[in-house]
């Protein structure tokens, strides 16, 4: 059986993303202010006012990075998706406040020092080869917006990629 331990690709730089977005995000707040939530799962409505939902979306092999003497590809690229939701009752604070986070989101996947740093020092370390943080970006960010009974809801989806490299230890 398979027991809980650190986790692996995407999940660690999953982990990574929604340890800092709190800290990136609310640098602003005052102590005791609430924060804004972020899960590792999709967003819901019934989530909170301010909320990033994180996870993973796909992994895609680059079947012509194979090596010789491999049956596994070098390169893998992985999708995760920020999903950001904004509620409101006010149409323009919904509208200012969702541009300010969704801005920021944005801004941290590229410009935050301490996410640069915890990214590329990622690896797992398995049967004889590691597998280790390459490039990353941003593929694309969609938006929607809606009013539900009086409330205004902006949303977001930002599609984030990274490359990882595996190559034998041993």
């Amino acid at each position: 059986m398979i027991v809980a331990g650190d986790t692996e690709f995407p999940n660690n730089v999953i982990a990574l993303l929604a340890a800092r977005i709190p800290t990136y995000c609310d640098s602003d707040l005052d102590v005791g202010e609430e924060q804004l939530k972020v899960y590792r799962r999709e967003l819901r409505t019934s989530d909170p006012t301010q909320a990033v939902g994180i996870f993973p979306a796909m992994k895609r092999p680059d079947n012509t990075s194979i090596e010789h003497l491999s049956l596994e590809p070098t390169l893998k690229r992985y999708s995760v998706i920020l999903q950001t939701i904004v509620q409101d009752t006010d149409e323009a604070a919904c509208i200012s406040v969702h541009s300010i986070l969704s801005n920021r989101l944005w801004r941290m996947f590229y410009r935050d020092l301490p996410l640069h740093m915890g990214l590329t020092a990622l690896a797992v370390d398995v049967d004889n080869t590691r597998e280790r943080m390459g490039r990353r970006g941003i593929e694309l960010q969609r938006y929607l917006s809606n009013e539900i009974k009086g409330t205004y809801i902006q949303t977001s989806w930002i599609e984030c990629w990274f490359e990882t490299e595996t190559v034998e230890t041993s």
